[in-house]
């Protein structure tokens, strides 16, 4: 039994080509999978469009593979991405056996453009730049689409002046080209673009105009998500009857056209809506259904964004417990599907977000939030209130010793650092402090020269273990009960163990984190010393802290070291 296609003149081939190239740009994908069906009707098999000359089966391919990507993410359906992938390689590289370097690098667009809708946001901006370097028409309508999806792709990214770079030189050359597609993407994406800038009269013009272009060109599925996206923009205004009327309407389309896959988008919208409303319980269970629909299918990215809606919701209803829980599960899929540059941007915000939400007068809840930051920087930059005040971003170190003496009277002290006494002040010298040893002082005029966590030139072995040694500051070791400077041994380990500490890099410093496990994910969760969970990537864990010397009994030759206790 052949496919139909063998039986069907050239003329009538060409001519569903075109039907089909016009649905893609309709993005009518109903209409494309009748079209195609009358070219390969076997559904259930991949197509392999042998019988026709090689610019043809490429081209066939290519709107294949369009096709599969796209109704797997309308549809929210599995394994769609993967197959469109296959065709879709294929497809490129008999266009480059063919020397036809347009047609390859549009395939390439799409291929990217597979990698975004399974929310693989690394290797989408890895082909996109591909393309760039291998394409080098500005004018040319695949360029433009390019750069298109890199200022989309940037703009996710928050890298909104490398976005803005990109709109300035393409906005003349799309108002010039007669691709209406184009035009409708470049209006939709420029109006994000504008929104995450605050420019909302700039932003709305442009949503009008993609909204414009997709009534009259009847793309319905851009038209929807022009909708949402300009629910948002009211959103950000505090419009809050406006930004549930176009969400209403985006919803409704994408219910006709039955494009399933982008309804838990809305779905989300709505619940950050009620969020801005205050009604917090509303949106958790709207943000919910939101999440059971995106786990039916393999928009990561969309599942993620879902997931961070929860966590917004649990905040704000204090449940700090599963925010952290749900927090996880995000830091995890973000890591494994979507990229490094996504984990980041999450850990980012939920460093922003999180926060003990506790029923407090508000002028305690600040002040409890003031002694954090302060905290923070006085860990980070090993006591130095000069480093400090820099990273707190404050006028001069006066004004946090101002803060400390005023309002947070031993807090200093708490974190293991010692005050200098102030010059004229009357008081002798403290008696009951051991005198530093001539050995200590030269060993802190040394180490003092580099950053805390620099590791040392010692050799430590024990029962044929590796061992890295550490300079750890009394700031430090207070974690372990120990109130001195001291030189740590750390084991290098290849898995974490629930209770155990362990030495992490992490924001260009090395810190003391606790490891505790959660049985709900089965995933361990690895905290900072300001209580905050840490992405890791496989490179952050340096070891176990094991063993330790105090700085004051380091010898020139030998070091003795103790077991460290947990």
């Amino acid at each position: 039994m052949f496919p139909r296609s063998q039986k069907l003149p050239l003329t009538e081939v060409l001519l569903l080509m075109d039907e089909a190239r016009n649905a893609e740009l309709r993005r009518d994908i109903d209409l494309l999978k009748n079209i195609l069906q009358n070219l390969w009707p076997d559904s259930e098999t991949l197509p392999t469009f042998a019988e026709f000359r090689l610019d043809i089966r490429a081209e066939l391919l290519r709107l294949y593979g369009f096709y599969l990507t796209f109704y797997g993410r309308a549809k929210n359906l599995k394994d769609y991405h993967a197959r469109a992938k296959d065709l879709l390689t294929l497809a490129n590289k008999i266009f480059l056996e063919e020397k036809d370097k347009a047609k390859a690098a549009e395939t390439n667009c799409l291929l990217a453009f597979c990698y975004w809708n399974a929310g693989e946001v690394e290797n989408c901006e890895a082909f996109l730049k591909l393309v760039e370097i291998d394409f080098t028409d500005t004018g040319h309508p695949v360029y433009l689409q390019v750069k298109i999806n890199q200022m989309m792709l940037l703009c996710w990214l928050g890298r909104i002046a490398e976005a803005i770079e990109i709109f300035a030189e393409i906005k003349n050359p799309v108002a010039r080209c007669g691709d209406i597609r184009l035009k409708i993407l470049f209006n939709f994406e420029s109006a994000i673009l504008l929104q995450r800038r605050a420019q909302f009269v700039e932003a709305i013009f442009h949503f009008n105009e993609s909204i414009n272009l997709c009534r009259t060109n009847d793309n319905r599925h851009l038209l929807a998500l022009s909708y949402n996206n300009l629910s948002l923009l009211y959103l950000e205004m505090e419009a809050f009857g406006d930004a549930h009327l176009f969400s209403d309407k985006s919803l409704e389309i994408l219910n006709e056209i039955e494009h399933t896959g982008w309804i838990p988008h809305i779905l989300d919208t709505k619940a950050l809506i009620l969020i801005g409303e205050e009604k917090y319980s509303a949106a958790l269970a709207v943000v919910d259904d939101a999440i059971a629909i995106f786990r039916q299918g393999e928009d990561f990215k969309g599942l993620a964004a879902s997931l961070w809606t929860r966590i917004l919701c649990f905040l704000r209803l204090g449940r700090s417990l599963q925010a952290t829980l749900t927090y996880g599960e995000l830091q995890q899929i973000a890591l494994e599907r979507i990229g490094k540059p996504a984990a980041r941007k999450y850990a980012e915000s939920f460093a922003k977000e999180i926060r003990p939400i506790q029923n407090l007068p508000l002028k305690t809840e600040i002040l409890d939030f003031e002694r954090f930051l302060i905290s923070r920087a006085l860990l980070k930059t090993n006591g130095s209130k000069v480093e400090a005040a820099k990273l707190l971003k404050l006028k001069n170190h006066q004004t946090l010793s101002n803060a400390l003496a005023e309002r947070h009277p031993g807090l200093y002290e708490e974190l293991g650092f010692r005050q200098r006494a102030r010059r004229g002040s009357g008081k002798a010298k403290d008696k009951s402090l051991p005198p530093r040893s001539p050995e200590r002082r030269e060993n802190e005029k040394i180490l003092r020269l580099d950053p805390q966590g620099k590791k040392l030139s010692f050799d430590f072995h024990f029962d044929e273990t590796v061992f890295d040694t550490f300079y750890f500051s009394e700031a430090v070791m207070t974690a372990f009960g120990i109130f001195d400077d001291a030189v740590v041994a750390v084991r290098r380990i290849d898995q974490l163990k629930k209770g155990k500490p362990v030495l992490v890099f992490y924001d260009d410093r090395l810190t003391v984190a606790k490891v505790s496990y959660d049985e709900d994910f089965d995933l361990f969760v690895i905290y900072d010393d300001g209580g905050f969970p840490i992405i890791l990537d496989g490179q952050n864990v340096i070891g176990e802290p094991f063993a330790f010397c105090l700085i004051d009994e380091t010898g020139v030759r030998e070091i003795n070291f103790k077991k460290l206790e947990v």
